[in-house]
C-alpha cells in the first residue's frame, strides 16, 4: 500500500489498531498484543476489541498481577485499541526512497 492509498484510507475513517489481552496461570501472567486490525470507524474498532476483552476476563485473573493487567487490557480495548496508523504511515515512508532523500 502506498502512502497516498493509506492516507485515503484514513480519510475515509478507517482505523488501524492493535488490541491487548491478558492470559494468566498460577505462576505466569502475560499481556499480549494482536496483529494490526482494520476497522471502518471508531465504533467498529471498539466492537473488534470485544473478543480480546472476553479472553482477558476469562483467562486473565489467575495470577497476582493478573487483575491489574486484565483491567488495563479491557480499558485499552474499550477505547478502540491502540491506534498505530502513525507508525504504519512512517514505515511506508521509510520504504520510499524519495521520502528518505527529501524528494517527497
Amino acid at each position: 500500500m502506498s502512502a497516498t492509498e493509506f492516507r485515503n484510507s484514513l480519510a475515509l475513517g478507517h482505523r488501524y489498531s492493535i488490541y491487548r489481552y491478558t492470559i494468566s496461570a498460577f505462576i505466569y501472567s502475560a499481556t499480549l498484543s494482536t496483529n494490526v486490525k482494520v476497522a471502518a470507524n471508531v465504533k467498529s474498532a471498539k466492537f473488534k476489541g470485544l473478543p480480546y476483552s472476553i479472553i482477558s476476563l476469562i483467562l486473565g485473573w489467575w495470577f497476582i498481577t493478573g487483575p491489574i493487567n486484565t483491567i488495563a487490557s479491557i480499558a485499552t480495548n474499550t477505547r478502540g485499541g491502540i491506534d498505530v496508523s502513525g507508525e504504519i504511515l512512517e514505515y511506508i515512508h521509510q520504504q520510499d526512497p524519495r521520502y528518505l532523500y527529501g524528494m517527497r
